[in-house]
């Protein structure tokens, strides 16, 4: 099946005017309420005296009858990042949100800094007021991390519930190599992991999807079933000069299944690309689904890793007749 999507554009800038917020809008994703479509993101503030960035996430809200019509943003960072030596002291990117008998519970990826490579990431879980204004860390230590087989690496979360089981899709880490210019990279890709409560996690750290570029890494998976196939978007991209040149940078790719575990993957299918000029010209990256008035969206961001914020996308492929649903965004 090939997919046809019509871009709308991007709908939301980072742009806070004070110390936080003032570039990049990373990983959106969808939390619905009655009368708005709030959409999580991730953010950054001025560099910091070393030249690096902190993340945090933030919301912006979207009137659900006027959709995409903005009417409210959050005030400032809805998790506040841990202490020196936690798991998430230099940032905190969200990966969704679910409702439970624990109410809202953010799955997001902690930030850390390393001396012999740049950066350490592991998962970890928020308890959040019932508004979703404002999150706590769960737990001092992340949800899960390193393991004998999946050595470093753990990020973008993105958890759902089907057929009475806790799901969960997420990049692992697979090695760390020099670049050209001798500095290191990383290469992740994207894993499964399944639970009965959504607190205790089983992963067996095989990669969901094999690679089609020199050292790529991927991320961000996002699921519609669609009767009785699942298909899978992602972003992928290759793992050296994604920083500087287009053709190298992320892309949109797509995988179908019949199962949730055995994908093959039909990139030119997934009906996005870049643009030929513009916010989204360089890049495509971190997509979400989620579905409003029967209607099938998607979130992405565009250029230098969403710097200049998040656009929207509105399938096109006639679903009329089928039967459909969205896994990876909460109430779908």
């Amino acid at each position: 099946m090939r997919f046809e999507w019509e871009k709308l554009g991007k709908i939301f800038a980072p742009n806070s005017g004070g110390s936080w917020g003032t570039s990049h809008a990373q990983v959106p994703f969808t939390l619905k309420f009655e009368d708005r479509v709030r959409v999580y993101y991730s953010t950054r503030g001025p560099r910091d005296e070393r030249g690096q960035f902190v993340s945090v996430p933030a919301y912006v809200d979207f009137s659900r009858e006027n959709f995409p019509k903005k009417i409210g943003a959050s005030s400032g960072p809805v998790l506040k990042c841990g202490l020196p030596g936690d798991f998430d002291h230099f940032g905190a990117m969200g990966g969704s949100i679910v409702r439970s008998e624990r109410g809202l519970v953010l799955y997001y990826c902690g930030w850390n800094r390393s001396v012999a490579v740049p950066y350490d990431w592991n998962i970890g879980t928020a308890l959040g007021n019932p508004g979703g204004t404002e999150f706590t860390r769960e737990d001092p230590g992340p949800l899960f991390g390193p393991t004998k087989t999946e050595p470093f690496l753990f990020a973008c979360p993105v958890v759902f519930q089907f057929e009475g089981a806790w799901r969960m899709f997420y990049l692992g880490g697979t090695r760390w190599f020099k670049n050209a210019d001798g500095g290191f990279e990383s290469q992740y890709l994207l894993k499964a992991a399944t639970s009965v409560d959504g607190n205790t996690w089983e992963r067996d750290g095989i990669p969901l999807l094999p690679t089609v570029v020199p050292d790529e890494s991927q991320t961000s998976a996002t699921v519609i079933q669609i009767e009785h196939l699942f298909y899978l978007f992602f972003s992928y991209r290759f793992g050296e000069g994604f920083r500087e040149s287009s053709a190298k940078g992320y892309r949109i790719g797509m995988a179908v299944s019949k199962d949730l575990r055995i994908w093959e993957r039909h990139d030119a299918d997934s009906g996005i690309d870049v643009s030929q000029e513009g916010w989204d010209s360089a890049m495509v990256a971190y997509p979400h689904l989620f579905s409003l008035d029967n209607q099938v969206y998607m979130l992405y961001c565009g250029n230098e890793f969403g710097s200049q914020g998040f656009g929207l996308a509105q399938l096109k492929t006639p679903l009329e007749g089928k039967s459909w649903r969205i896994l990876s965004s909460f109430g779908d």
